[in-house]
């Protein structure tokens, strides 16, 4: 899955991206889109210090509170904030010298033409796939067979299932659309969850921590992913209304 984040006090603009990328999203074979509107970088910047991750940014330069540009330089200072794709779009262009110093950016003029939204989008997608497919986002456990430090990348990890201070790690298989058994670490769930990315990572019960990047549908006890088996996992009592939360936040809901 690949996130994106559209924010500009202007909603017609971004409902119109949010439209525009949705469709694009219908004709992608092997990834899906998710899309969340924001009409202050504020708001924005507040949600990524909290743990929620983007691929790509669509940021418009003149807000209110704090202009993209300044939204841009505090995104970079934050861990995995330089990984971000910034597109900038304004009516202006005399803000390339500045945005230079942000680095890893695209410039779209207003008003919007579709067709270079397409370009500019096309190329920043291409590069995400590149960083999920690499070596980035990786975590390191000890082992609990080899006794070592191995790394997991997290957006492989559908879920982890704990057992005293061992933890099972599930991971996607891209080609079957399947989940298989990775491995065992020493970790507590706790532990865990102080490496991996606050709001991508939901605990649904005593003993299963779930990326919620692969949940398909939430019922009231229990999730499913988005496998070909539609494998479930039950929800604790005292976790539900946590997990809900959770699940509708990240899903921009």
């Amino acid at each position: 899955m690949i996130r994106i984040a559209i924010c500009d006090d202007d909603k017609e603009i971004t409902y119109s991206i949010k439209k525009h990328l949705e469709s694009k999203g219908k004709l992608l074979q092997d990834e899906s889109l998710s899309i969340f509107q924001y009409q202050s970088g504020v708001d924005f910047l507040r949600d990524v210090e909290q743990g929620t991750y983007f691929h790509i940014a669509f940021m418009d330069i003149e807000m209110k509170e704090r202009n993209g540009i300044e939204i841009g330089h505090s995104l970079r200072s934050h861990p995995g904030g330089d990984e971000i794709v910034m597109i900038y779009i304004s009516a202006y262009e005399n803000y390339f010298e500045a945005l230079a110093r942000v680095s890893n950016f695209s410039f779209i003029r207003k008003p919007l033409d579709m067709d270079i939204v397409d370009e500019v989008f096309s190329h920043a997608f291409a590069f995400c796939l590149k960083l999920k497919n690499g070596t980035h986002r990786a975590m390191l456990f000890h082992d609990y067979v080899g006794n070592s430090n191995q790394a997991v990348k997290i957006e492989e990890i559908v879920y982890m299932k704990t057992d005293k201070h061992i933890l099972e790690i599930y991971i996607w298989d891209k080609q079957s659309n399947s989940i298989s058994y990775r491995k065992k670490i020493y970790s507590s769930i706790a532990q865990a969850l102080e490496k991996l990315p606050k709001n991508q990572f939901i605990q649904c019960g005593r003993s299963y921590l779930v990326n919620l990047d692969y949940v398909n549908k939430l019922r009231y006890t229990y999730l499913t992913f988005i496998d070909q088996d539609m494998t479930s996992l039950p929800i604790g009592r005292t976790h539900i209304d946590n997990v809900k939360k959770a699940y509708l936040k990240w899903r921009g809901l």
